[in-house]
């Protein structure tokens, strides 16, 4: 009920991904983007991202740099490309990704409430760091229209 409309957003690609069809297909992007974002990165992605983008980080109450709320979806999609293992602020359980095509389907999901909320130096970064993953997903978004 009180749900911001970026989620609802988000719910709603999720519902478009009935069974997984749409999300199966986003599998080989994720991994082109996530290997040449390692590369970039020299094996240290966060620290990488936080020298190209500082703008998209904040420390937490905790004294833990994560990245801003605007950039959330961002950062759920690299919390499950790490398998949980590096924290960004958002993103699931190590369970959660541990399970057959909830990195595909959550990444489907933020890329709609990446577009949805249209924040240009958001759509830049995700843009940027996830080029496959986001040509993929708009093939996929104008094959359904």
């Amino acid at each position: 009920i009180n749900a911001p409309p970026s989620t609802i957003a988000h719910e709603l690609f999720h519902k478009l991904d009935k069974g997984g069809t749409i999300s199966a297909e986003l599998s080989d992007s994720l991994i082109q983007d996530f290997v040449a974002l390692n590369v970039r990165g020299g094996g240290n992605i966060k620290g990488y991202l936080v020298n190209e983008f500082p703008d998209a980080f904040t420390t937490n109450r905790r004294g833990k740099l994560v990245i801003k709320e605007d950039y959330r979806s961002i950062g759920d999609i690299l919390n499950g490309l790490s398998s949980g293992q590096v924290s960004y602020g958002y993103g699931h359980t190590k369970n959660y990704w541990a399970q057959s095509g909830a990195l595909e389907a959550e990444a489907w999901a933020d890329f709609g409430r990446i577009y949805y909320d249209n924040k240009s130096d958001v759509i830049r970064m995700f843009e940027e760091i996830f080029p496959n993953l986001n040509k993929r997903a708009k093939e996929k978004l104008k094959e359904m229209i």
